[in-house]
């Protein structure tokens, strides 16, 4: 059922079980207390945000206008297939829109998170904005582009006064093999910080054919500014890296490769590790990742297969594998929960966020509630917590 355990050397697993403890779990962490995701329907794209009560489950919430309409075609909405569309720092949310080409900022009410007050203008990015990152240490936001002649990443300076500062240029991934780009393969899964916050991170999909095709850019920081040059790091064993994300408190990004889930060991900027490759029964698509506190395991969705995988990250090893009612997107966990998104069709635009109760701890994951909001669309993605009311 799994892929057998290489380890490059004793020295690496040694590094890898003390890693282990570094992480608290058994911890619930801050509890949520808004859930956030983009739907964009036929006439404005809008934020979504639901409020979640004491016990996890969400409830109706408000719809605030992104000011753009949805993707203007179907390469635009393959291309969508990223994690990190929307994002929460703080109690700041980011959020790109694919149909106009822009990065926005909005403040959080922290007495009402389903309150989003615009801060600053929309910032006009390269084509096809995809997954956004930023970094409260260093006040930047960067956003990745699939491109329409490159693909990159461009930066800027924010604040909670002015919004974000104009970007500046975009730094090359590669260049894509057609113009424009077209998804979900040869494009971005995810940009992400480290830990540290001392670098910029990104995943970049190969092609499931030339496994050589996936790979790790790194840009460093020095001194809060973004390198304009490009590490790009091939680690081996996987061939198609999607939604990802650093272990907290380690150098391990935890991400999604075909059909299965990786640990990836990312010590120094121009090394990355394959630790673990854990295959996931009946997976047709693993994309999007989360990390919970509580149970210090992973998730991992697939929009094709109803069921929501726990992975332990430390052992090669699936530790369970519950059913939902539909396929799921993007997912995020906070607290004793974990939440998913799962869209509707051309013909049934019902979009669900199914609420999961992982209270008991690792193994104990199972769902408590289903439920439809208002303004779902087959263009909903993204999913994003706020814990700042606690």
């Amino acid at each position: 059922m799994f892929r057998p355990l290489v380890f490059s050397s004793l020295a690496t697993l040694a590094v890898l079980t003390s890693c282990h403890p570094t992480v608290e779990r058994n911890v619930a962490g801050p509890a949520p207390n808004a859930v956030y995701f983009i739907t964009d329907q036929q006439t404005t794209g809008q934020i979504a945000a639901l409020p979640i009560e004491t016990d996890g489950r969400v409830s109706a919430g408000t719809l605030t206008p992104l000011g753009s309409g949805p993707p203007a075609n179907e390469t635009e909405l393959s291309l969508l297939s990223a994690q990190y569309s929307i994002i929460v720092v703080e109690n700041y949310l980011f959020s790109i829109s694919g149909g106009s080409n822009t990065l926005n900022m909005f403040e959080i009410d922290r007495s009402d998170p389903t309150k989003l007050t615009r801060v600053g203008d929309a910032v006009t990015t390269e084509q096809y904005p995809i997954s956004v990152a930023a970094s409260l240490k260093h006040s930047l936001v960067c956003v990745a582009n699939a491109g329409d002649s490159i693909a990159g990443v461009a930066c800027a300076a924010f604040d909670g006064k002015n919004g974000i500062g104009k970007l500046d240029a975009v730094r090359s991934y590669f260049t894509p093999e057609s113009l424009p780009a077209t998804g979900p393969f040869n494009t971005v899964g995810a940009i992400f910080f480290n830990n540290q916050e001392t670098a910029l991170y990104t995943t970049i999909k190969g092609n499931q054919i030339a496994p050589a095709g996936t790979f790790i850019s790194v840009f460093p920081l020095n001194n809060g500014v973004v390198s304009r040059t490009q590490i790009a790091n091939y680690p081996k064993d996987v061939q198609f890296l999607y939604g990802s994300q650093f272990i907290p408190g380690t150098d391990l990004i935890f991400a999604t490769d075909i059909t299965n889930a990786a640990v990836i060991d990312v010590d120094s900027f121009s090394s990355a590790v394959t630790e673990y490759v854990t295959t996931i029964p009946n997976n047709f698509c693993s994309c999007w990742t989360a990390y919970s506190q509580k149970t210090g395991t992973g998730f991992v969705s697939d929009p094709l297969n109803p069921y929501i995988a726990e992975i332990d990250l430390y052992k090669n090893d699936l530790i369970s594998q519950p059913a939902a009612s539909a396929g799921m997107l993007d997912i995020a966990a906070a607290g004793n929960y974990v939440y998913a998104l799962s869209v509707g069709t051309a013909t049934d635009l019902l979009t669900e966020i199914t609420v999961f109760d992982v209270s008991g701890g690792r193994g104990t994951i199972h769902s408590v509630q289903t439920f439809a909001p208002a303004g779902g669309s087959v263009y909903s993605q993204g999913l994003a917590l706020y814990t700042g009311s606690n």
